[in-house]
């Protein structure tokens, strides 16, 4: 019988520690048991072939002393488990170790996002007509001409190609997060394809007959560091000319 068969029973097991603590007779075992002479010999049978127990008789006396035979199994069998799982555990470690490398350098790129692109304008022209500017996609056209379509309304996307030449043209994703009629208009600035996120957002103050635009650009994900396109310089002339283009549109 397989060793950790025998140990298996709860009953057997507590006579095999019994007798590790060191050699017992049969009358001993059976003496320190609640359990009745024929059972206990039947324990100790199968302790015996198991190969857990070994067995002298001395006169019409038996002794039962713990035979290492058995305990070498549970060894081995022990040492195998034990490289399978320094193995597991090794391999663990690995990955641990990458992911906690991952996030620290997430971490650093997200400590080294850069600070808030803020643009501020004073416009000669009623903040209605600057929402119309901003928010009406017939009007939105004439000084933006790339959108294709728009709507200031929380959860609208669209999407249109834009770059500094033809041959660097990048699929934009605009996705409308914010939209106060006259106020507010807040949408996503992200590139398909790439890793990164940003939002701008365009906040109207009626002053009189004028309006102070306050542009946000913002990055929360950093776009790919290697690719100069995505640098926040290119960003900050490319939001300027926009900021001047709408005032030179609504002063018009």
């Amino acid at each position: 019988m397989h060793v950790f068969t025998a140990l298996a029973d709860p009953t057997r097991l507590q006579i095999f520690e019994f007798i590790a603590k060191g050699e017992k007779s049969a009358g001993e075992i059976v003496a320190h048991f609640s359990f009745k002479a024929p059972t206990i010999s039947q324990h100790l049978r199968t302790l015996k072939e198991a190969k857990l127990v070994r067995v002298r008789a001395m006169g019409q006396r038996r002794y039962y002393t713990v035979d290492q035979t058995g305990l070498e199994e549970i060894q081995v069998w022990l040492s195998h488990i034990s490289r399978e799982w320094n193995g597991y555990l090794d391999a663990l470690d690995l990955v641990l170790e990458e992911e906690q490398r991952n996030t620290k350098e997430h971490e650093m790129i997200q400590n080294s996002l850069p600070e808030p692109l803020v643009i501020t304008r004073t416009l000669n022209a009623p903040v209605a007509l600057v929402w119309k500017a901003l928010s009406d996609i017939t009007t939105l056209k004439k000084w933006m001409p790339f959108f294709p379509d728009f709507k200031a309304e929380v959860g609208f996307e669209t999407r249109f190609m834009l770059g500094a030449s033809e041959d660097r043209q990048y699929e934009h994703i605009c996705h409308v997060t914010e939209a106060e009629a006259e106020k507010k208009l807040t949408y996503s600035w992200r590139y398909e394809g790439y890793p990164g996120d940003a939002y701008v957002t365009f906040e109207l103050t009626p002053e009189g007959d004028q309006t102070h635009l306050t542009l946000t650009y913002r990055v929360t994900v950093m776009f790919p560091l290697d690719n100069p396109d995505f640098d926040i310089k290119n960003a900050a002339y490319g939001w300027n000319h926009l900021a001047d283009s709408l005032k030179e549109f609504v002063e018009a």
